[in-house]
């Protein structure tokens, strides 16, 4: 055998060699990954699906990796509920944005709108069982603004038949105002429209995948970027959310606050002319969130003002629950922690309780009860 055909079959075994090699990463990379945890960021997808009208929703029946989110079969974060409400149950929907949804709740009960659902289940209980039963709906999802919010009451939320609707919102707005310098009222200068983006050719390998973290985007099949954030994919130009507080001042322009107060002012609207009665509530924001925080302030001011001119019952939670460090996360978001979401469960509720809210609510159940009685 010549020189030359020895290295001709050198060269093929070689090759083939390489190709099985590939072939064993590749088969022994897929059976890896299912069992490697999540890298963060990993459950935007999983969570999340377009929505014609407010950009995106929940998945209903969705659970995150770590199995401590989870979506029932309304898209609802938390437990499952009918359609139709129970009798003699006050039903509350407590509409909002991450602050709402709570991930940093490490499990569902421990949310704010589930810890307010126990507080007011215990007083009720207490106060002899009126009403019989209190549902709580945790209608928060990550990102909205208190237009998105607004549309998900009229066309979704409405269906529960709800008693109770708390508007707690204003942070996503907030950016939208201080971030971009153009500015539309229906926010599309920052908005776009959720959309799932195909994963790199490179991407459908596992082996791969695993070999290059940084490259990975938030399409891959096997394992998500660890950077990965769902802004990329509901804002035009996430960039803009980075900026610093010099540009914030160039952007920001007072009277923009004037379209969160209408979205608020039509929600009040809306729910009363449902029946529904409406909370409003003011927002929490660290000081060192420098201008961005000056922003909230000039938010809650507005929300004080409206509520008192709708004569609308408000939650002042940033006064109730100034910021702390041993209570939030960051500027914004609770701990989960008894100074934390407990505490903001504890503000709601007492609100509630001390205003009798709850009560009138049980109270205008039973008259219709009585209504219906009378009509037979």
């Amino acid at each position: 055998m010549g020189s030359s055909e020895k290295a001709r079959r050198r060269r093929s075994c070689i090759v083939w060699g390489v190709l099985a090699a590939a072939a064993l990463a590749e088969i022994a990379s897929r059976l890896i990954t299912p069992f490697l945890s999540p890298p963060p960021g990993g459950d935007i997808l999983q969570l999340y699906a377009p929505h014609p009208y407010r950009v995106y929703a929940l998945v209903p029946h969705a659970q995150n990796a770590a199995g401590h989110i989870s979506v029932n079969s309304h898209g609802f974060r938390g437990p499952e509920i009918a359609l139709r409400k129970p009798p003699d149950t006050v039903r509350i929907a407590c509409l909002g944005d991450s602050t709402t949804f709570n991930d940093t709740a490490t499990t569902d009960g421990r949310t704010y709108p589930a810890q307010l659902e126990r507080m007011l289940r215990e007083h009720s209980a207490k106060a002899g069982g009126r009403p019989s039963r209190i549902e709580v709906i945790n209608a928060g999802v990550n990102g909205y603004t208190s237009l998105e919010a607004l549309i998900y009451f009229e066309t979704r939320l409405l269906d529960y038949q709800l008693d109770l609707a708390v508007f707690h919102l204003g942070l996503n707005d907030a950016v939208f105002m201080a971030c971009f310098r153009d500015f539309a009222s229906d926010y599309t200068h920052a908005r776009k429209v959720f959309e799932i983006p195909r994963p790199r050719l490179w991407e459908h390998s596992a082996f791969l995948s695993l070999l290059l973290p940084r490259g990975r985007s938030i399409a891959n099949p096997f394992r998500r970027s660890p950077s990965a954030d769902a802004t990329a994919l509901i804002v035009k130009d996430a960039s803009r959310l980075r900026a610093d507080e010099a540009e914030q001042r160039r952007c920001f322009r007072p009277e923009r606050i004037a379209i969160f107060e209408r979205n608020m002012r039509n929600f009040v609207a809306v729910a009363r002319g449902q029946g529904v009665t409406p909370i409003l509530s003011t927002i929490v924001c660290g000081p060192q969130a420098g201008f961005f925080a000056d922003v909230i302030v000039l938010l809650n001011q507005n929300i004080r003002r409206t509520a008192a001119s709708l004569s609308a019952p408000c939650v002042d939670l940033a006064r109730e629950m100034p910021w702390t460090a041993e209570a939030f996360m960051d500027s914004a978001h609770p701990r989960d922690c008894p100074e934390g979401l407990e505490r903001m469960g504890r503000v709601f509720a007492d609100f509630l309780i001390r205003q009798k809210i709850v009560e009138q609510a049980a109270e205008g159940i039973g008259k219709q009860k009585s209504e219906a009685r009378g009509r037979k």
